[in-house]
């Protein structure tokens, strides 16, 4: 369970949060956003997830905010610490659906949960190295998932010609710059099929890997 927090943590996270929203809602509104082959799978009825590295979050929350229409159903893991909390109310404010855990704690409850979650006609949004790395490194989770929701993978990366780098983070994080042209790249969906083998889960796991890895080479 998600920690209580006091009154006043409350009213900070409240306000913090909507101030983040709006500073979000607004460098979004400046910036050139272009989809470079964007799949067709976006407007179908299969379920979708996308996977993304941790350094393109802060940029795909942009992403988010463009594609305001799309966005409503997608579910992400967010962490249970007191950074996942904010996290958490940001992207409630956005209109996306949050589920949390992580790798380190309540993984697989979380995992659980969005599986139930994609069930009810919802999609996904993954940072596949998330969250503490090793960077550039695709867990196994979102494969798994994939198997057993019968979602294809959408793979992306985000480029941007202005922005702000934490080079001393472990993911290297971008944040975009006002008035910056941004280009998301996306790949061919991934297939999973449903009964894959643990060998076969860990090819895919490998080529989506090289994927996304070659789609930031791009960028």
């Amino acid at each position: 369970m998600p920690k209580k927090y006091s009154f006043f943590e409350n009213l900070k996270f409240r306000i913090l949060s909507t101030l983040i929203k709006y500073a979000l809602i607004i460098i979004g509104k400046t910036l050139k956003i272009k989809m470079i082959n964007y799949p067709e799978i976006l407007s179908t009825e299969t379920p979708i997830i996308c996977a993304f590295w941790h350094g393109d979050m802060f940029m795909t929350a942009f992403l988010g905010i463009k594609e305001k229409k799309k966005k409503k159903n997608i579910a992400i893991i967010t962490s249970r610490s007191r950074d996942g909390e904010l996290m958490t109310r940001v992207l409630n404010k956005l209109g996306y659906l949050t589920v949390r855990g992580s790798s380190a704690r309540g993984g697989l409850q979380a995992l659980l949960n969005l599986m139930n979650v994609m069930k009810k006609n919802n999609n996904a949004a993954i940072a596949v190295d998330g969250p503490r790395g090793p960077y550039h490194k695709v867990k196994p989770g979102v494969i798994l998932l994939a198997k057993k929701t019968g979602a294809v993978i959408l793979p992306y990366a985000i480029q941007c010609n202005k922005k702000i780098i934490f080079k001393k983070s472990w993911d290297k994080s971008e944040i975009p710059l006002p008035f910056s042209s941004v280009n998301a790249i996306f790949s061919e969906p991934i297939k999973i099929p449903l009964d894959a083998t643990k060998e076969e889960i860990e090819v895919y796991n490998s080529k989506l890997e090289e994927t996304l890895i070659k789609l930031k080479e791009k960028t």
